[in-house]
């Protein structure tokens, strides 16, 4: 997954741990999911709305990864 690949590269990692799978999937279809509610809902939201609810979700989840390195 080139997601996973990207994680290595820029966090200097030699090797895909079961937890990072796990975050990936976790980042990954919460994005989605935000996307596909939207769908779901005729776009009746705002793209500008959409945008900011994913780079929260973004922000949030690069917050854990930051958190998690240091425990």
């Amino acid at each position: 997954m080139k997601y996973l690949s990207i994680w290595l590269f820029e966090d200097n990692l030699t090797e895909i741990t079961a937890e990072m799978r796990y975050l990936t999937a976790y980042h990954i279809h919460g994005c989605l999911a935000i996307i596909t509610t939207w769908a779901k809902n005729s776009f009746a939201s705002p793209k500008s709305r959409i945008i900011q609810l994913l780079l929260m979700a973004d922000t949030n989840f690069e917050q854990m990864l930051v958190e998690q390195k240091t425990t």
